[in-house]
């Protein structure tokens, strides 16, 4: 092929991958933005922000990689509400942390057995890290998360660090998984602190003692 052919093609391949990207782009930012209208959150620029059921989030798109190796991924960031207990860190449990726990890497199991094999756990204090993991509440968003699908996340240091591979473009997809993971960490969010608080702020404790 001659090379003024080969710039043509290189040429015609670069305006495609750009119109490609443009459209991509545009529509995920149409179905963010219908997200927001939705969900009461706000959205500028590459952002959804705000709160939802007390719960502050925000929805960001990150790239990682070069070239053809280059993956966008959808963040979702939420805080909880009050303290996780000192030093706990949750995330799933992949490949390389089975066999870590082979040659003896410690692995905090919460006493939940359908979903300790599932999970990577690290706690400053094992028995703290068992009593808040058995409590209903904290069961039930735990297992809530690690029901959902394509994803990573990371449980550390009172906020909720969740992952997708790919820019999520459909916004009843999207809006979903923010309810999804509003619920969990509602869930988590039920600690002592948090309940004092919201006592002490004139709210109702739950009739069930979660403790």
């Amino acid at each position: 092929m001659e090379f003024p052919l080969v710039v043509a093609a290189f040429f015609a391949f670069f305006v495609v991958a750009a119109a490609a990207h443009h459209f991509d782009t545009k529509r995920r930012k149409a179905a963010w933005a219908l997200v927001a209208q939705n969900t009461g959150l706000s959205f500028r620029g590459d952002l959804l922000q705000g709160v939802i059921d007390d719960i502050t989030l925000t929805v960001r798109i990150v790239s990682r990689g070069t070239g053809k190796s280059r993956q966008d991924y959808t963040i979702l960031l939420m805080n909880l509400l009050g303290d996780l207990p000192n030093g706990l860190l949750i995330q799933p449990e992949g490949v390389l942390d089975k066999v870590a726990k082979l040659i003896g890497s410690q692995d905090v199991q919460l006493g939940l057995p359908e979903i300790d094999p599932r999970l990577m756990v690290k706690a400053s204090n094992q028995d703290e890290a068992r009593n808040w993991a058995t409590r209903a509440n904290v069961t039930r968003g735990l297992t809530k998360l690690v029901t959902l699908r394509n994803y990573t996340f990371k449980l550390a240091a009172n906020q909720l660090s969740f992952e997708r591979r790919g820019a999520m473009d459909n916004a009843a997809e999207l809006e979903a998984l923010i309810r999804d993971l509003v619920a969990v960490v509602t869930d988590l969010s039920e600690s002592q602190a948090y309940l004092d608080s919201s006592v002490a702020a004139g709210g109702e404790s739950d009739d069930v003692n979660l403790w």
